[in-house]
Parts: C-alpha cells; structure tokens; sequence
C-alpha cells in the first residue's frame, strides 16, 4: 500500500466492542446485513474501508452520533461466506483516521474521512527504550497472571521494539481492556504518550489480577481443605461403623460442630471447643467420659457469650423506681443514686455493700437497682458456704462435678451483664475444703475478673461487665480482705 491517503469517501463498516489498530490483523463476522454488503463491494472493488467502533454495542442500526469519531482506514484481506448468510472478514488496519460525515447509509454505509499522521520518534533514545523495557516487563507480569493471552503475542512485541508506533499499537490490542479504553489509545497521535498511557493501564490491571489470583488461591486452599476434612470424616465414619461406633454420636458430634460454629467465641476458646467435640467424636457413648464431655459442651454452650442487656443511664428514672417502691431510706436512696451514675459514667461500677439487720429491705433495694439500670437480676444466697467450689466450680476430674454458682447466675441471667446480688457474705465460713471468701476476691476483684476461670470451664469469662450488689447483717464477721 503505498498510495497517499489524504482525503476518501470510502464504505463505513461500524464494529462492536473490539478496536482495530493500525497494522494490525482482525478476523470477525459481519451478520449485519449492511455490513455484508460494505465488505463485499470492499473485496469486489479493492477498495479501503473505514472501521470505527460502537459506543453504544446494543444499537444494531446506528447514527453518527454513535460511533467513534477516530478509527482505521483498513484494507479486507479475505471474505469467507458462513451458512446463516453471514460473512467471516479478515482486516488488515493501515492508517488512523477522522470520521466527517456519513453521506449515505444504504446499500451500506459510506463516510467522508480524513486521515490522520502518527507523530512518533524516527530514532528510540534511552529513555524511550528504558519506557519500551518497562512496558514488556509489566506485559510480562500481565501474561503471567492472564489465561487468554498467546504466547505468540510476546515474541511480536519482542521483534517490533525498533517502531515505537507500531510496538504501541501492538501491545495495546494484546491485553484485555474495555471498548472506551482502547479507544483512547487510538485516540492518541504521540508514540510516547501512548506508550505511558499503556504503561498505566497495565499497572492498574496486573493490580487487579494480582488480587484476584490471591483471593482465588484462598477460595481454592479452602475448599482444598474441606474437601480433604470431609474424605477424612467419610473414612472415618466407615472405620467407626466397623468398629461397632453409634451412628447417632457422630450426628450428635456434628451438631456440636455447627454450635462452634455459630458461637461467637474467641479463636482460643474455639480452638480449646473443637479439641473436646473431637474428643467425644472419638469415644463410644456407652462411656462414661463422653458424659462428662457431654455435659461440659453443654455448660459452655449454655453461656451468653457477648449478649448484653441494653443499660439504662436515665438516673431520674432510676430515682423514681427507688422513691415508689421504698418509702424512707434517704440516705441509702442517694448513695445508691450515686453508686448508679458513677457506674454509668465509668462504666466499670465498684460493689457495694448494704449491711442491716434482716427484713430493713436490704434485697428489695439490689431489686429496684436492677430495673432502674435495665439489668437482669440473679439472687445468690451465700450463707453457710464453706467450699471454695462452690464459687470456682469442681474440676472435670472428679464425679458429679459442675461450674461454680457465679457461672450458674451468668446461665441464669442469659446475659453477661446481668445485677448479681451475693446475699449475707457475712455468713460465709472457711474449712479444710477451702476458703470461699478467698474466691469471692477474684470475682470482685475489677483488675482480675476480666479473665474470671471456673475450675470446671477452664476457660476465661468475663465478668466486668456485671454489676455486683453484697448484703450483710453485721461487717464485723465479714472478712478483712473482702470488706476492702
């Protein structure tokens, strides 16, 4: 093709969502009916064609204002005709050029066109070339992370280096962008600027594949590992069947699984949870050990873990609670207001403790507390205790043991914010089986029970959300340490 080109009123074949660039190959097929006709006076008279892309692909007939003002001047090379009376078009693209009009659209498409001058370096410089190294390693990087690129694109790119205009435009139709964007390259007169266009756009997309390649590597490794926990289950499954295993204490296992699952547990008490489900899954369920394991996940399960009731910081409100239901008591009422707002403003409320003799209203008062701070209240009467198990739990070693009462009000309350009221502390007494006031420290305690651990859970409770409310006759039989 050596002619000039300046000027030419030539047929219009519109294409939709692909690009042609100069000195580039395309195949497709032309199912328009005015197309087939373009083409075919194209091949019959050896004559140019203008190829322009589509803004809007959906428009089958469409008008000047929907095409691409810039396109190519193209020669077609073959026409191949199909069965469903379409036709297989192989174009060759030659110059760039400006769409002016379209002077006539029947029997096709014909449009007045300018052609356009590339502006590109005749000679590379450094930095042209290091520009030129810097978009084939890129290139690279995008060929190693895409499916749907030829290896033969890479060797073109690496033979075409010495014409910039034409390495830019090669490389520009060999990666996978959208129809707008491609378009603006063409668009583009300067070599260099293009080439830094493209240099941009092949960043943003290796960006782009990069994550998507690491979040399908994770979606992959995790269905890899339940597919390989699900074998193992099956085969475990068979081999507990032949053994004599119940069916049901692999179902009842399963079901304590979903549980962890759903549980809103912190990773180390879940991690310690699992490690007990596959415990029981292992054990017949005639032994008496998947009994006690039984009943342990059933405790754990049965905690509120992270519900809280909503807290009321109304201290009116809580001021006319108190005034309808204890007539007298002013100065008990006003300590208790305080005790209330500052546990609101803080937080984190210290205990207090209501000492007179029996029947002055002392329960009744931790009762009104509870409603007027929107908490659930747990009565714990603590006279007469003397095991230091009955506040810390029994460990799982020995029979019939069970969480201590602390944990038992948390069950209770179905919250971790419940009102707990320890009634008569001061009745509490110590033995050989241990000191229970010593216990109770740790549950007051607002530096320690954060982390409160029953002997039978062995697994840490918070219990600073819960407001703790003590009652006691006299505070000379109270303990020095707990009356602190």
């Amino acid at each position: 093709m050596t002619e000039e080109i300046k000027q030419l009123n030539i047929p219009l074949l519109p294409i939709r969502g692909i690009v042609l660039y100069p000195d580039m190959v395309l195949t497709l097929d032309a199912i328009r009916d005015f197309s087939v006709k373009a083409v075919e006076y194209c091949i019959k008279e050896d004559s140019f064609v203008f190829v322009t892309s589509q803004k809007n692909i959906e428009s089958d007939i469409p008008l000047f204002e929907d095409l691409f003002k810039i396109g190519v001047i193209a020669k077609v090379k073959q026409l191949l005709k199909l069965p469903n009376g379409a036709v297989r078009v192989v174009l060759e693209g030659y110059k760039p050029a400006k769409l002016i009009k379209i002077t006539a659209n029947k029997p096709y498409y014909i449009s007045d066109v300018t052609e356009l001058e590339d502006k590109y370096p005749k000679k590379n410089t450094k930095k042209q070339m290091a520009l030129i190294r810097s978009v084939i390693d890129l290139f690279e990087h995008y060929y190693s992370l895409s499916n749907h690129l030829n290896r033969d694109v890479m060797i073109a790119l690496n033979t075409s280096v010495d014409d910039l205009n034409k390495f830019s435009y090669l490389i520009c139709s060999a990666h996978n962008l959208p129809t707008y964007e491609k378009q603006s390259f063409l668009e583009i007169r300067r070599a260099v600027t293009r080439l830094e266009r493209i240099a941009d756009a092949l960043t943003a997309e290796t960006d782009i594949l990069s994550m998507e390649k690491e979040i399908h590597d994770k979606v992959r490794k995790g269905i890899d590992k339940n597919q390989k926990e699900y074998y193992l289950r099956e085969q475990l499954s068979v081999i507990k069947s032949e053994l004599g295993f119940d069916i049901d204490s692999e179902n009842e296992a399963e079901d304590y699984y979903k549980k962890a699952e759903k549980a809103d547990f912190s990773p180390e008490i879940k991690n310690k949870i699992i490690k007990e489900i596959e415990r029981l899954s292992l054990i017949p369920p005639q032994s008496p050990e998947g009994t006690v394991l039984r009943n342990y996940l059933d405790s754990v399960f049965e905690i509120p873990w992270n519900k809280k009731t909503k807290e009321s910081g109304d201290w009116k409100k809580s001021e006319r609670i108190l005034e309808r239901d204890h007539y007298g008591l002013e100065k008990v009422k006003k300590r208790i207001l305080e005790y209330i707002v500052a546990s609101t403003v803080r937080k984190k409320s210290t205990v207090i403790c209501l000492i007179g003799p029996p029947g002055v209203g002392k329960t009744s008062v931790a009762e009104s507390v509870a409603r007027a701070t929107g908490r659930k209240f747990v009565r714990l009467s603590l006279g007469g205790v003397r095991d230091e198990a009955d506040i810390r739990g029994h460990r799982r070693t020995y029979i019939g043991a069970m969480p201590g009462r602390i944990i038992n009000a948390i069950k209770q309350s179905g919250t971790l914010n419940p009102l707990v009221l320890l009634d008569e502390i001061d009745k509490m007494a110590s033995d050989f089986r241990g000191d229970p006031a010593a216990a109770l420290l740790e549950v007051l305690d607002r530096e320690q029970n954060h982390a409160f651990t029953d002997h039978y859970l062995e697994i840490p409770v918070d219990l600073s959300d819960v407001m703790f409310i003590t009652t006691a006759n006299t505070e000379y039989n109270i303990p020095p340490a707990l009356l602190d």
